[in-house]
Protein backbone atom coordinates (compact mmCIF):
# COMPACT_ATOMS: atom_id res chain seq x y z
CA UNK A 1 0.00 0.00 0.00
CA UNK A 2 1.49 3.51 -0.93
CA UNK A 3 0.70 6.22 1.80
CA UNK A 4 -0.21 9.59 0.72
CA UNK A 5 1.74 12.28 1.35
CA UNK A 6 -0.95 13.54 4.22
CA UNK A 7 -0.25 10.31 5.92
CA UNK A 8 3.33 10.08 5.30
CA UNK A 9 3.40 13.82 7.01
CA UNK A 10 1.35 12.84 10.40
CA UNK A 11 3.82 9.50 10.34
CA UNK A 12 6.75 11.93 10.13
CA UNK A 13 5.25 14.58 12.81
CA UNK A 14 5.09 11.24 15.24
CA UNK A 15 9.20 10.68 15.24
CA UNK A 16 11.18 12.47 17.87
CA UNK A 17 12.72 15.82 16.82
CA UNK A 18 16.36 14.20 15.93
CA UNK A 19 14.51 11.54 13.56
CA UNK A 20 12.84 14.59 11.95
CA UNK A 21 15.49 16.29 11.36
CA UNK A 22 17.29 13.63 9.52
CA UNK A 23 14.52 13.49 7.72
CA UNK A 24 14.75 16.60 6.37
CA UNK A 25 18.36 16.25 5.49
CA UNK A 26 17.66 13.12 3.77
CA UNK A 27 14.76 14.75 1.84
CA UNK A 28 16.46 18.11 1.32
CA UNK A 29 19.67 15.44 -0.30
CA UNK A 30 17.56 13.69 -2.19
CA UNK A 31 16.92 16.58 -4.68
CA UNK A 32 18.99 15.89 -7.58
CA UNK A 33 21.02 19.49 -7.73
CA UNK A 34 20.20 19.48 -11.79
CA UNK A 35 16.43 19.69 -11.10
CA UNK A 36 17.00 22.68 -7.85
CA UNK A 37 17.28 25.94 -9.49
CA UNK A 38 20.45 28.74 -8.40
CA UNK A 39 18.43 30.31 -6.16
CA UNK A 40 17.02 27.17 -3.92
CA UNK A 41 20.88 26.14 -3.16
CA UNK A 42 20.71 30.00 -0.91
CA UNK A 43 17.35 28.13 0.53
CA UNK A 44 19.05 24.68 0.94
CA UNK A 45 22.03 26.23 2.69
CA UNK A 46 19.15 28.18 5.44
CA UNK A 47 17.40 24.81 5.70
CA UNK A 48 20.91 23.54 6.85
CA UNK A 49 21.94 26.11 8.96
CA UNK A 50 18.47 26.03 10.69
CA UNK A 51 17.99 22.40 10.86
CA UNK A 52 22.03 22.78 12.50
CA UNK A 53 20.21 25.75 15.42
CA UNK A 54 17.52 23.27 16.33
CA UNK A 55 19.53 20.29 17.09
CA UNK A 56 21.73 22.72 19.34
CA UNK A 57 18.89 24.26 20.96
CA UNK A 58 15.49 21.65 20.88
CA UNK A 59 14.11 23.39 23.34
CA UNK A 60 13.94 26.91 21.35
CA UNK A 61 11.16 25.36 18.87
CA UNK A 62 8.15 26.56 19.17
CA UNK A 63 5.11 23.60 17.81
CA UNK A 64 3.40 24.88 14.73
CA UNK A 65 0.27 24.63 16.08
CA UNK A 66 1.07 27.82 18.69
CA UNK A 67 2.57 29.59 15.97
CA UNK A 68 -0.72 29.57 13.96
CA UNK A 69 -2.65 29.78 17.03
CA UNK A 70 -1.08 33.26 17.62
CA UNK A 71 -0.88 34.14 14.09
CA UNK A 72 -4.83 33.73 14.15
CA UNK A 73 -5.58 35.47 17.34
CA UNK A 74 -3.18 38.64 16.38
CA UNK A 75 -4.97 38.84 13.07
CA UNK A 76 -8.49 38.43 14.62
CA UNK A 77 -9.34 35.50 13.55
Amino acid sequence: MTMTIEQLAIEAKSLPLDARLDLIDALVDSIPARRVPLSDEAQRAVIRRRVDEIRANPYATIPGEEVFAELDRLLGK
